[in-house]
């Protein structure tokens, strides 16, 4: 496999062609080949997904009754937090106080939110799964590069293996 140092400074592209362990020319071509392919396939999902986030934020700012629509499923999930946080904390005791994941929208920082300008609460709703959705495209996109660098590593291992023992 290729070191970090060798992926960091000469990137996932040209790093097979530097790399010692990808055997030949060829092998080291159709790896960097590879790896540019799962390059280009990450970007247009980044941008399929960045451009419906915007295409949402324009539709919302455009159509009232869309904003509208977002706003109040904004106001809904800050206010309903308060109850469920209370809940967690009954249930878990003094540990739910250290631990609670709901801290965002206690007492006056849900007042706060709830003050905020429409505009503001539909990019939060939008922002959200437009973030989920990149880290995951990211996550996946370095597990398959991962794969990309081993399946070329493993066939130079084994052309090295077979010119060895004929």
């Amino acid at each position: 496999m290729t070191n970090f140092l060798t992926q960091t400074v000469c990137g996932p592209v040209l790093s097979p062609v530097v790399a010692k362990d990808k055997g030949d020319v060829s092998n080291r071509a159709k790896c960097a080949g590879s790896q540019f392919k799962n390059n280009l396939s990450t970007l247009a999902q980044d941008t399929v997904v960045i451009g419906a986030g915007a295409g949402t934020l324009k539709a919302a700012k455009e159509m009232p009754r869309l904003r509208r629509f977002f706003v109040r499923t904004f106001d809904k999930i800050v206010k309903w937090n308060a109850p469920i946080r209370k809940r967690f904390v009954e249930l878990t005791g003094e540990y739910g106080t250290k631990f609670s994941t709901f801290e965002l929208t206690r007492g006056a920082k849900a007042e706060k939110l709830l003050k905020l300008p429409g505009m503001a609460k539909v990019a939060a709703l939008v922002a959200l799964p437009v973030i989920a959705g990149i880290s995951y495209i990211g996550t996946k996109h370095i597990y398959k590069m991962g794969q990309i660098d081993q399946k070329y590593t493993d066939k130079a291992k084994l052309e090295q293996h077979n010119k060895e023992i004929v």
